[in-house]
């Protein structure tokens, strides 16, 4: 009888142990996966900002060669939003070039919360005769630029002379991971505030960025 409880407890111990080292794989497992996802939201996000942050910064640039100033140009209330302007974005080109950007929603994804999101497509094209490449596709689910004047008050105005007056870009991004939503990093944000440094001259410095 006793041998029989013996065995009894041995196996009750030995599945408890089973359990145990089965739970604590499967957290590995996740943490894991989570950790991999993070990366990858974290690696896709600097990818593109990266990208933003330079042309946004470049703005204006390549002025003295092409005469044209920095044009902006912004449309964020028709289904397809666009940003354009001119700027310097290949060393090899010295004169600028129109660079626009443009962005819509094209699904929409349900998060672990549950809340359903859209997701956008955001494509860039450097001059008029190029091809759109693709920044991200259904990766971003918000994307906000907001231009501000000298004394930082938001240019509501889309015509040329009230755009001409940018001197800061406010620009924001939330992203989810390429490999899927997960159980804790569900989205991560990105905010930028960008001042270029050829709109922060005007006639005084020999140099009108703006309409020609």
């Amino acid at each position: 009888m006793y041998l029989i409880w013996d065995n009894l407890v041995a196996l009750i111990i030995a599945g408890t142990v089973i359990l145990l080292l089965a739970s604590i794989q499967m957290r590995g497992q996740d943490a894991a996966i989570e950790t991999r996802q993070f990366e990858s939201m974290k690696s896709a996000q600097y990818n593109l900002t990266s990208v933003i942050e330079q042309d946004f910064k470049n703005i204006g640039s390549g002025y003295l060669l092409s005469g044209a100033g920095a044009q902006l140009a912004i449309d964020t209330t028709s289904d397809v939003r666009t940003f354009s302007f001119n700027a310097r974005t290949d060393p090899s080109v010295q004169e600028a070039q129109r660079v626009t950007y443009r962005w819509e929603e094209v699904d929409e994804v349900e998060l672990r919360s549950g809340d359903t999101v859209p997701v956008m497509r955001l494509e860039r094209q450097v001059g008029s005769s190029t091809d759109w490449t693709t920044l991200s596709d259904r990766k971003i689910t918000d994307f906000r630029i907001t231009l501000r004047n000298e004394d930082l008050n938001i240019i509501e105005s889309n015509s040329a002379g009230t755009l001409a007056r940018t001197k800061r870009i406010d620009v924001s991004l939330r992203m989810i991971s390429p490999l899927g939503t997960g159980d804790i990093f569900e989205e991560i944000t990105w905010n930028k505030r960008i001042r270029p440094t050829n709109l922060q001259r005007d006639l005084d410095n020999f140099l009108l960025i703006g309409p020609s």
